[in-house]
């Protein structure tokens, strides 16, 4: 399906708040894996998690980001990355 945004501006917006969402995701779905006792359910959460974390670096990419926004993206990315570190996931 093919969308229309009317400017640029509009189209960065919904990147912005797919980035915001995205990470509020990730960062949840790591939480989860920290918190259970099932190992299954803890895998599957920490992949959700890293998923989340390549997807708001591919965006952040594209994304026209104020400072303010890319500050806090950045400090929320970096509490994620340090979960998922936690969690026994690596990094190249």
């Amino acid at each position: 399906m093919l969308y229309h945004f009317e400017t640029a501006e509009e189209l960065s917006k919904l990147k912005v708040d797919f980035i915001r969402t995205d990470l509020a995701v990730a960062l949840t779905f790591a939480q989860i894996a920290l918190q259970t006792d099932k190992r299954e359910k803890a895998i599957r959460n920490q992949r959700n998690a890293r998923k989340g974390y390549d997807a708001v670096l591919r965006f952040m990419g594209t994304a026209s980001l104020t400072r303010f926004e890319r500050e806090n993206i950045t400090r929320s990315l970096a509490l994620l990355k340090s979960t998922l570190l936690s969690l026994g996931e690596s990094f190249y």
